[in-house]
């Protein structure tokens, strides 16, 4: 599994600051893409449109417990 690593400084300026998104399917895109992205071969999704809840499960490799510690972070 890889690490999670900071972009360098050049790069980072050039990307945008976060992804915006809008709607119920972008945001299952996106979370799908993510799951694939992580070589998964199964992917389970539920959504619940009247409590905004969306749920991806997968089987693809994960984040370790130290790379939790900086999900989120700007790049």
């Amino acid at each position: 599994m890889n690490k999670i690593k900071s972009l360098q400084r050049g790069v980072c300026n050039s990307l945008r600051s976060s992804v915006i998104l809008f709607d119920l399917p972008r945001v299952v895109e996106e979370l799908t893409c993510n799951s694939l992205d992580s070589g998964a071969t199964k992917v389970y999704i539920s959504i619940n449109v009247r409590a905004c809840y969306v749920k991806v499960e997968d089987d693809g490799s994960g984040i370790t417990r130290d790379d939790l510690l900086i999900l989120g972070e700007r790049y």
